[in-house]
This record gives structure tokens, sequence and C-alpha cells, in this order.
């Protein structure tokens, strides 16, 4: 038997479904035992080849597992199959399997062959499946009684199936017509027999195929061969002219065991069914009954045969029959999602009404009867990328455990297909938002997601908090700044003279920045870049001129009289000049010493780069001594030397110069009456000038307290 693996497929996969029978003698057959059987190893030997319309190279194994043997009968029986792909372009197949020889007395090549399309059918839209055939290795037959051959037939797809004799070489090799004297009813496939022409072998070569309803071409041929043995024995006929042992001697070799009607199956081949409540469906080609033994339905992994479920339909309450054809199967039990599962049947779960209770034959064949297991659940998220608060440029990241269609919605908006796992949205307001996605996998299992989140769109500000002066003399600087961040920024910064040129980057964390040694007279861009926690970025800059070079500055030394005005409007201005200031700041401070003002000026310029220069201005004055020329007293009075210096000479001071005043006289004792001469000294050290002057005394021997009169007044106008 031929069946596509998906019949809906373009892949043009098929399954290759054979049963094979050799003498068990025969070191080719394998030598089949129960140890065998057991094992389920693959024995035998032999190749199947492409033997028309194979585009590609087809050569499989004929190996196959062994089902039963007969140590009386000499035979070894069993199944296998094999997957292939065939060429796209090809169409119509045939494959076969070729050898010699036969056993005696026929010692001829064998050729059996199958003949199969994969292209789709026109009136289905399916690839064709082959029609299906059961026989024995051996058909043994009584000498002398009348039989009837039924042979089991079934098509997966439905279709009208006849038998027909195998007539060319490429059908039946050398065992063409070498069964004389039967009749076939092709449309039953049934063959009749009157084994009355001696004991003996014969071989029955047919060709079982499937027609469409009305045509009389087929659609695909499938060799079917046996041996047929005729034994001596006795025969009683009953009185419908039967022979007693008729119906038996058909159960008896296995030629019409109960079946299952493949094209009634439910779930169908490669169906897709719920993993919760799967119940199996099937029709039997005759009247059965449960077994008297355990035999199992088993429920196989198809990807790891392993059994997943086993029921025994012995006893099985899971097992119920509709009628003695129609059997439901509902395991108790929740299969694995999203699994390939196909149903495997022991021999004997089912047991025949006929002559000696024929049971059925095993089913191992894992593409025979599959089913998919819905995927029931709906899609997780495995990974997201929801942050609770962006900038107004957002993108949402996530992952799910199966293939799924996403729906996303941002704040109640139009559903947009978002099944790559990404969302973006830019220029959102500032404020709350809220996202929502439907997931939907594949088999329409539908989950939520929803997430509600800040949009920041507002940059951080930046600010200093210290920076240096427009115009700086400092050849290094510390810059500080922060941003308005609760959460803080990471900072970027980057220092260029002008003009400016590319802008690199480089991280300045906790908010500082130390520059290298600064070069005169350039201007610098100290540029600041804040990037807050959803990747704002806040700008801020400060340009500032290096100028380390103090002002220039000259000033002219002056004297003026020191009763003059001594301000810097009288005395004079000195002249500045700078490389980056127009108008430094000026500032002087003075030390006057009576003689001389020692004034010290500073210019300071806009960079604080100071220069000093020293001005003296120089006092200006002339010193003299005033007196008066004579001066007269009495001997008695109280007028004397020390009476008189004070008020007789003076040296005028109006700018409280460091002068000295002093007196001598040229006599150390005064006469009565008498006269004496005294020198006055000035000394000015300002200048080191020094000047005399001398005053005549007179003493008289009079009292003057006599008069009425001033004498001092007398004198000094003397």
């Amino acid at each position: 038997m031929v069946k596509p693996v998906d019949p809906l497929s373009d892949s043009k996969e098929m399954d290759i479904f054979f049963q094979i029978s050799w003498r068990r003698d025969s070191s080719a057959g394998g030598n089949c035992d129960d140890q065998v059987i057991n094992a389920g190893n693959l024995i035998g030997s032999g190749t199947m080849a492409c033997q028309s319309g194979c585009s590609l190279s087809f050569s499989e194994s004929m190996e196959y597992r062994c089902t039963g043997f007969s140590m009386s009968e000499n035979w070894s029986f069993g199944q296998s199959s094999v997957y292939y792909t065939f060429g796209a372009a090809d169409d119509q197949i045939r494959i076969g399997y070729s050898n010699c020889c036969w056993s005696s007395p026929f010692s001829s090549s064998w050729n059996i062959a199958t003949s199969f399309s994969v292209k789709k059918r026109n009136d289905t839209g399916r690839i064709n499946s082959t029609p299906r055939a059961l026989a024995a290795p051996t058909l043994r037959l009584q000498l002398g009684c009348n039989h009837t051959i039924i042979i089991p037939v079934s098509d997966p797809d439905g279709d009208i199936v006849r038998c027909r004799w195998g007539i060319t070489y490429d059908e039946c090799g050398g065992v063409c017509n070498a069964f004389p004297n039967a009749v076939l009813d092709e449309d039953s496939c049934t063959i009749t027999y009157e084994a009355v022409y001696g004991t003996g072998l014969s071989v029955a070569a047919l060709m079982i195929e499937d027609f469409v309803q009305g045509s009389s071409t087929s659609l695909s041929s499938v060799g079917l061969q046996f041996i047929i043995e005729v034994f001596s024995s006795s025969c009683a006929v009953n009185s419908e002219g039967q022979s007693s042992e008729q119906s038996c001697i058909q159960l008896m070799v296995g030629f019409y065991p109960p079946s299952l009607n493949e094209s009634t199956l439910a779930p169908q081949n490669n169906e897709k069914v719920s993993p919760e409540g799967v119940t199996l469906e099937m029709y039997i080609t005759q009247s059965v009954q449960r077994p008297s033994v355990d035999a199992y339905l088993k429920f196989v992994n198809r990807d790891t045969n392993v059994v997943l479920y086993s029921v025994n339909f012995f006893d099985s309450s899971e097992i119920s029959f509709i009628d003695s054809q129609h059997i439901v199967v509902q395991p108790a039990f929740t299969f694995p999602e999203k699994t390939k599962i196909y149903v495997e049947l022991e021999k004997g779960i089912v047991v025949g009404f006929q002559g000696c209770g024929p049971v059925n034959e095993p089913v191992t064949d894992e593409s025979f009867w599959t089913f998919v297991t819905k995927d029931i659940t709906p899609p997780s998220v495995l990974s997201m990328s929801f942050p609770p608060k962006t900038n107004a440029n957002v993108t949402f990241l996530w992952t799910l455990d199966e293939p799924a269609y996403s729906f996303c919605s941002l704040d109640g908006g139009e559903p947009q297909n978002c099944s790559s796992g990404e969302f973006s949205a830019n220029n959102l307001s500032e404020g709350y938002h809220s996202f929502f996605i439907q997931h939907s996998d594949l088999e329409n299992n539908s989950a939520n997601t929803s997430h509600i989140f800040y949009v920041d769109a507002t940059p951080p500000n930046v600010t200093f908090s210290s920076v240096p002066g427009n115009i700086s003399n400092e050849n290094q600087f510390a810059f500080h700044f922060l941003c308005d961040e609760d959460d803080g920024c990471l900072f970027f910064c980057n220092l260029q003279t002008l003009p400016l040129s590319d802008t690199v980057l480089a991280p300045c964390p906790g908010g500082n920045f130390t520059t290298p040694l600064l070069s005169e007279g350039n201007q610098y861009v100290f540029s600041v870049y804040a990037v807050d926690s959803v990747n704002n970025v806040g700008y801020s800059y400060y340009i500032w001129i290096v100028d380390l070079t103090p002002p220039n500055i000259t000033i002219t030394n002056v004297a003026i009289p020191c009763t003059s005005d001594r301000t810097p409007s009288s005395t004079g201005f000195p002249m500045v000049s700078d490389n980056t200031d127009t108008n430094p700041m000026l500032a002087y401070s003075d030390y006057d010493d009576s003689c001389t003002i020692s004034r010290s000026w500073m210019a300071t310029d806009a960079a604080g780069n100071i220069a000093q220069v020293q001005q003296t201005i120089t006092m200006n004055f002339i010193p003299f001594i005033s007196f008066l020329p004579k001066i007269s007293f009495s001997c008695s009075s109280d007028l004397g030397v020390h009476h008189v210096s004070p008020e007789t000479a003076s040296a005028p001071n109006p700018c409280h110069r460091p002068i000295t005043l002093t007196s001598q006289d040229d006599l150390q004792i005064y006469p009565c009456p008498g006269s004496f001469y005294r020198t006055w000294t000035l000394n000015d050290s300002c200048t080191g000038t020094v000047k005399t002057a001398k005053q005549l005394i007179e003493v008289y021997d009079v009292d003057f307290s006599e008069y009425n009169f001033d004498l001092f007044n007398i004198c000094t106008n003397w």
C-alpha cells in the first residue's frame, strides 16, 4: 500500500507499506522465530526499486519486521514501511521487487509491482492512496472440496476496489497464470476454486486496483501474490452442496480477519484534535466482539515512539461498542499538546463471529492512523522589555513561547499588527499612556498583555555651579554641574577651541570635569550633555577666553606743593593697556611720610591678571624761621629763656613735615643788666635743609611790673 504522508501537500512524500513472506528456512528471509518477533528487529534482504517514472534515484530495503511464522508449513511473514519523497515533476510511478527464485516447483523469477500517481487528483484535490489487501503467506485448500477465497480489500479514499489477475511480467514475473482453473470475481475480489485437480502448489498473482465511480481507468494498481497448497484429506458435502470445511478453511489461513475500514476512521489521518477528551471512532469490516484476553490499543508519540497511553480492549470501560461493527474509544487521558500521535493496534483487539473466530491483524504502521493534538494553551510571554517610564519615542519588545499573531493598541487606538515582537511609537505627549497587546497563536488561543507607562518628554536642564570667568587667567579649571532630574543623569563632556570641529564626547561622572592645561589666547567651548533615565538629552555649554598676560601700566613721578590737591586728578593717572580688556580696573594706595607720597597703582584686567606700578609724589615746601630780632625783659622778671623761646621764634609747618627748631644762647649765665644773643636753628629732614637766625635778648634792671604796659608787645615791636 502506498499513501501520501500529507495528501494536501505538494511535497510528494509517500509512505510505502508492504507485507512479505519467505520460506522460513531461507537465509534470505531472516529465519524468523519468537525471539525475533519479540525483539522487533528488521530481518530479511532485497531491494525495492523504481521500475518507471522516477526522476530521482530510488532504492529502498525490503527488510521487514516479522509478525508470524509456521514451523510446520515452513513460512515466515512480516511487514514494514519506508518513506520517500519523489521528484517535483514526477507523476506516474511504478516500483517493484524483482529477484529469483520462487520455491520449487516454480523456480522462476519473481516480480511484484505497484503503480501509483504522486500528483493531486482533480476530483478530490488530494494525492491518491492505493487500495489495501490482506493475505496469508500460504493458503492450504483441501483436495476434493469447493473453496471460496475472499480477498479482504479496502481503500482509504473510499474509491471502488476491483481485483484482476496479473498478466504481464511487470505485474507477476514468472508466475502469471499459475493458478489454473481458479475463477476470480473482479468486483467482489472473490476466488472460487474446485480442488479436484490433484495436490500440489499454485501461485495466485493478482492486481488490486481502485477506480473513481463510473470510470474504467484505474487510479493505481497493487500487486498481491500468495501460494496455494492443495492437500489431501476427506471432505464432506452438506445438503446445500457445500464442503463442510469450506468456511473454516478460509479463516484458518487468515484470509478474512476483521479489519478497520480506513475511510471511516475518526479522527482522520493527520487531523487536529483537542488533547482533552480525544475520541476515536472506527468501523470494522465485519461483526466483532471483545477479546477474551488482554489486547491493547496504544497511543504512541510519533516523534519519540514512546507509548503515551494504552486501552485494554478486553475489559476497559473506555471502549464502547455502539454496535457489532461500530466502536468508540474515549481514553481517560489528557494528551500533551502539539504532539503527533499514531494509533497502534495489537493483534486480537477484536474477534469476529465467523467460523473459528478470526482476529484482527496488528497495526504498527505509524502512518496508518495518525492525529495531531491541538494547541489549547494561549501563548505566554517569555521575556519582555516594557519600561515603566520612557521618553517620547518608545519601543516595546517581547518574545512568546510559540508562533503567534500579535496586535497592539496604544491609548485605545486602532490595533496594529505587531507579530514581529516589536512595537514603536514616536513623539508621544508627556504623561501616562496605556499599551495593550492581544496574542493569538495558530490555533486561535488568545492572551492579553497590558502595560501602563509614563512618558517623560522633557530633556533635563543642565546648570553650572562652577565656571571660570568669561575671560579667565586660570590655565586649568574644574567645572561642576548638575541636572534637575530626581533620579540623576549621566553626563558626557567635550572641550574644544573655536572654531569647533567634530564633537567627541567622553563620560564625566558625578557632574565634574577638570580641564587639561589651557593655552594663552584660546577661546574655549565646554559642552555638557545630560542623559536622563529615559534617554532624554539636555545640553548646556560655556565659552570663555584664557588670558594669562597682565596689563601694561606706566606712570610719571611728580612734585607738587605740599598744600596742593593730592588726588590723581592733580597728580595724574597711569597709562594702562591690555590684550583683552579695553578698560582694566585701576586702584591705588598711598604711603605718606610727610615728605613724599608713595602711591602704588594696581591695574586688574577682566581675567584677573594684575600689574602694579609705583608713583612718587614729592611734596615741595620752603621752610623758614619766624622770630623777633630783639626782645627785652627785667632781671626780676619771671621771663626767662624757657619762656621766651616758643614765643619769640617759630618754624611754620603747614604740611606737618619733619621740621625741628632749636635754640642756643651764647652765654651760660645771664647778666643783669646786660644782653646776649640766642641762635635759632631750623632742620628740615625731608630735604636736609638747615637754616639759622640770631636773636638779641636784653636784660634790664627795672621792674616793669610797676608800669602798666605790655613789655612783650613793646619788645616785639622793637
